[in-house]
């Protein structure tokens, strides 16, 4: 199903996540072309993704203290912190280089925006649970240097002292389609070679399998359970 950070004060009180648009993303002319969304609506289809999916709420910012900040940057995209840390935290999205990754593994930047908010409501990716050996093997040979800590599960792998990760629960069974699953090559020097290999997950010989994983389209099942697990705990 999923991976969720371990911290529970760093839930959301009762689900309901307020939330504000910067300016930039609302201004005519963002997107690269006339027949594009605009990036504020494209944010919002993304928040409605979660909205109608899942019993996460996020509501227009109102004054409350906590809440999220969609703002633009000149890297793709970056969630501030994993759950809820009190105060304005910010999604930092540059959406053309965010339709850019999500057209080269065959979504859209749609995906990236949800796989943004999914780490601000809690979800760390889910390669990197504990028990992710058993389902894919790095490739580290083929993982770009600074992108080593996107693939540890501790500081020990790989030999990454730079890690600070936050502790981590899987929830339910792995899910290769979750939306905060790395696709096969992210991250890799040669893109013609995987970063992550899927394996027969209690086969003997551990063989690889055949198959695709990661979406960049929306949220999984796994994804939509897992926050309605994690959220009906309390």
């Amino acid at each position: 199903m999923g991976h969720f950070i371990a911290d529970e004060r760093r839930r959301w009180p009762a689900g309901i996540i307020p939330y504000e648009i910067d300016a930039a993303f609302t201004r005519a002319g963002e997107a690269d072309d006339p027949a594009e969304e605009l990036p504020a609506a494209l944010i919002r289809r993304a928040i409605g993704e979660w909205n109608h999916k899942t019993i996460l709420r996020l509501v227009p910012w109102n004054g409350e203290a906590d809440y999220l900040s969609f703002a633009p940057t000149p890297e793709v995209s970056q969630s501030e912190f994993v759950g809820c840390n009190g105060g304005r935290q910010q999604i930092l999205l540059n959406l053309r280089r965010a339709r850019a990754l999500g057209s080269e593994f065959g979504g859209t930047a749609l995906g990236v925006v949800v796989h943004e908010i999914g780490h601000a409501v809690g979800l760390l990716h889910e390669h990197q649970r504990r028990d992710r050996d058993d389902y894919v093997t790095v490739a580290w040979d083929n993982v770009e240097p600074r992108r080593t800590c996107g693939f540890c599960i501790r500081v020990q792998d790989a030999g990454c002292a730079e890690c600070s990760l936050k502790l981590g629960r899987p929830v339910g069974p792995y899910d290769y389609d979750s939306v905060m699953h790395y696709f096969p090559t992210q991250g890799a020097v040669d893109s013609a070679r995987p970063t992550l290999v899927p394996r027969a997950a209690g086969a003997p010989d551990q063989l690889p399998i055949a198959r695709g994983f990661g979406r960049c389209d929306g949220l999984s099942q796994g994804d939509i359970d897992t926050i309605a697990a994690v959220y009906k705990e309390r």
